[in-house]
């Protein structure tokens, strides 16, 4: 199976994004706020890579398994305190 590296869009193009997905306005500003130490910590790039793994790896399998939804689910508790509950976005 390919490895599926996160690609975030740049900060001038990440607020379009954000709305085409229907992130509230009031969440938007934050986000791309924190976008710069989502990127800058090798760590925090880490975890999104494997909740990106966890994410798709089951992707067009017609038995995915909800195991591995579920453990997706606590992945972003392990997420830098400084991101809030923004990780998952």
């Amino acid at each position: 199976m390919p490895q599926h590296r996160p690609c975030l869009p740049d900060a001038d193009d990440l607020p379009d994004v954000l709305l085409d997905l229907a992130v509230p306005h009031e969440d938007i500003n934050e986000l791309v706020g924190l976008r710069g130490r989502v990127t800058r910590d090798a760590g925090t790039v880490r975890l999104l890579e494997e909740c990106v793994q966890e994410l798709v790896r089951d992707l067009g399998e017609p038995a995915a398994d909800p195991e591995g939804v579920r453990r997706f689910g606590k992945r972003p508790a392990e997420a830098p305190e400084a991101l809030g509950g923004y990780f998952a976005a």
